[in-house]
């Protein structure tokens, strides 16, 4: 299993599907919340998140999938996920000035939605752990 871990808008999704093989499970969080409620992608109604995050951790420890996108910051999180499941963490680490770039050109989401705060607040909780595989962008 690979954890890919990163702010919103570093490049997950993008990342994960340029390894990807056929056949291989992704679970991520924001695809869950989207195919479970009918809504827009990034679209996440706050009654629904246990919900939606008891599923996440049942397909997890049910069905191991290849893949987990994941923007948990916690460097707790990553150490769960290699000693639960032996998993390789990978996190992207882009700049916060080019996530934010990336969101505003993304018509999927919301321009409500304070996105520069989200990336802010996701670089402020981050931590580097020397286990994690650390990607920068291109």
């Amino acid at each position: 299993m690979t954890v890919v871990c990163g702010a919103p808008g570093s490049g997950k999704t993008s990342w994960v599907r340029s390894q990807i093989r056929r056949g291989e499970m992704v679970v991520d969080v924001d695809a869950l919340f989207a195919a479970l409620t009918m809504r827009p992608l990034y679209d996440k109604p706050e009654s629904l998140i246990g919900a939606v995050l008891s599923l996440r951790d049942h397909v997890i420890e049910s069905y191991e999938p290849a893949w987990v996108i994941s923007s948990d910051p916690t460097i707790t999180y990553r150490t769960e996920m290699r000693e639960r499941f032996g998993a390789r963490v990978v996190v992207l680490e882009t700049p916060a000035d080019v996530c934010v770039e990336r969101i505003a050109g993304d018509a999927r989401r919301d321009e409500g939605t304070d996105w520069a705060g989200l990336v802010g607040k996701w670089w402020g909780a981050y931590e580097r752990d020397g286990r994690d595989e650390v990607v920068l962008p291109e």
